[in-house]
């Protein structure tokens, strides 16, 4: 889907690319499929990083705003436990912290103490997942 200015989005077509986009990459090895050739992708590449390539490439923190926030917390925990960098904290939302990985131009190196907050992160989210 190619964005030509925020007014085309709605929240419906915003929470379908998304969902599009997890179903896609739900298979090891994100693949892709170019007039019958697979063409494998990391996950960064394919979510942003392109103009050529990248699914969510300018998309604005205004077109993320849109999607119901489940689905955004589910993109966004997706593309962190594939090693996409998405900042995080106070007076950071998701919907601007996904914008700003979506149209980074180098992919961010994660320092040590980002990579420990992550590892933090998930097994608080594998500690909740386990007491359901």
């Amino acid at each position: 889907m190619e964005i030509v200015n925020d007014k085309e989005w709605t929240s419906s077509k915003v929470n379908e690319h998304i969902t599009e986009f997890l179903k896609d990459c739900q298979f090891p090895g994100y693949r892709r499929w170019v007039d019958g050739t697979e063409i494998r992708k990391d996950i960064w590449e394919e979510f942003g990083a392109h103009q050529d390539y990248g699914r969510f490439y300018e998309w604005t923190e205004h077109v993320f705003a849109m999607a119901d926030k489940p689905l955004l917390k589910e993109l966004r925990d997706y593309l962190l436990q594939n090693n996409v960098y998405v900042s995080s904290g106070r007076g950071i939302s998701m919907a601007t912290a996904l914008s700003d990985t979506a149209n980074e131009m180098e992919r961010h190196i994660w320092s040590k103490e980002e990579v420990e907050k992550q590892q933090l992160y998930q097994k608080r989210q594998q500690a909740r997942a386990t007491r359901r």
